[in-house]
């Protein structure tokens, strides 16, 4: 059986002592259903508008605890909300300082339906 768990992984390079990050690469789970392949782009608001702040949260927190990272949340992708449960583990490549932090992303196959009177994501759907 073929390992399942190379598409659903990222690898981000930690630039400029963390104040940016570069997708190093993306696994094919994760650039079909993001509609783009991001390999090679920094993570900036170009990439990610003005939640850019809210996607370098754990990759900071990475940073200034030197310890992985787990989160939930939902995450708008090409065709809608999802969401998704990430780990984020800090690698270094001799330095002693991160240089890489692996991102695992489980994406939930179901679509999550907000709730346009309260702005809140509330439900799954298929």
């Amino acid at each position: 059986m073929a390992p399942r768990l190379l598409p659903t992984l990222a690898i981000v390079e930690v630039l400029s002592g963390g104040s940016e990050f570069r997708y190093r690469l993306l696994g094919t789970a994760i650039t079909r259903v993001a509609g783009r392949d991001a390999t090679g782009r920094t993570l900036d608001a170009e990439l990610y508008g003005s939640g850019i702040e809210r996607m370098l949260a754990p990759y900071r927190r990475v940073l200034a605890e030197g310890a992985p990272v787990l989160t939930r949340s939902g995450v708008l992708f090409v065709d809608s909300w999802r969401s998704t449960d990430n780990m984020f583990v800090p690698f270094t490549l001799g330095s002693g300082e991160i240089d890489i932090i692996m991102v695992s992303v489980s994406v939930s196959a179901k679509k999550l339906v907000d709730d346009p009177k309260t702005g809140q994501i509330a439900v799954f759907r298929d």
